[in-house]
Parts: C-alpha cells; structure tokens; sequence
C-alpha cells in the first residue's frame, strides 16, 4: 500500500540535483493537486490532451479572458 504524506515546508519539497538543492516554486505543489482532482473526476482517456486544456484554461482565467472549458470523452464501445 502506499503512504501519502503531507509536506509541511519548502525545505522538505528541495529536489536533490548534484551538490546543490533546488526549491519547488511557490504554488507548484497547488497548480499540480488542482490539476490531478481534475484527471481523478474526469477520467479523460488522453491525460496529456486533458492537462494541457486545463492549464491554457487557467492561464486564460489569470489573464482576464473568458473561457469555456469543455472536455469530450468518446467511449469506445
């Protein structure tokens, strides 16, 4: 079974790369969880498709532009 845990500081989020730590951006961890509810809800068959029409919708939704976010699912039967 896996174990989900909950990160309580930037310090925990660094990425290890060589000598040297990265930090996760401010409001990653958010953009990303927002991003997979969304997959989890849906069940969109492309994912990649899916992901890349909710984050053009959430740029449009931060620049002001009204958008429509309309996702098709065709089922194979």
């Amino acid at each position: 079974m896996l174990a989900v845990t909950q990160i309580t500081s930037h310090a925990e989020m660094a990425v290890p790369f060589s000598n040297s730590r990265m930090r996760i951006p401010h409001g990653f961890q958010s953009l990303l969880e927002g991003m997979a509810k969304e997959v989890l809800m849906v069940q969109p068959p492309d994912i990649y498709t899916f992901s890349a029409t909710y984050f053009e919708n959430l740029l449009k939704k931060r620049d002001g532009r009204s958008f429509v976010f309309i996702y098709i699912v065709v089922l194979k039967l």
